[in-house]
């Protein structure tokens, strides 16, 4: 009887993955021309990871990405471009929700700069 129950619990434990768990939320404060940049991972296997970011009265660009391409990110969006370097983005928005899929053994990034004429208080969730 208690092999039938630790194989069941191991079997239950299989079932739900015990992979690691993303939760980090936060409020971040962003002056006119700020940047802030957020690295999380690398995981074992790809996690999909989402990117909640709210602002409200100040619009914001929020971009997921691998850190190996923060310069490509950086170069574009200095000479306002839309990045192609990314898992996921939004540009000057307000209230969003971004689904990116991260890879195995990659860092990711999330870059949040304010868009507007004014700073930004951005209440930010990352979870997977």
């Amino acid at each position: 009887m208690r092999i039938r129950s630790m194989l069941a619990l191991g079997i239950l434990l299989w079932c739900c993955g015990c992979g690691p768990r993303l939760l980090d939320e936060r409020e971040v404060s962003l002056e006119l021309g700020d940047i802030e940049s957020i690295v999380f991972g690398p995981f074992n296997k790809e996690q999909t990871v989402t990117v909640s970011a709210s602002s409200p009265g100040a619009p914001v660009s929020v971009y997921v990405f691998d850190s190996d391409q923060q310069d490509h990110v950086d170069y574009a969006i200095t000479y306002s471009r839309e990045p192609q370097d990314t898992w996921a983005g939004a540009a000057s928005t307000e209230d969003v929700t971004l689904t990116a899929v991260v890879p195995a053994g990659k860092k990711a990034v999330v870059r949040l700069q304010p868009t507007g004429r004014k700073p930004a208080k951005v209440h930010l969730r990352i979870s997977n």
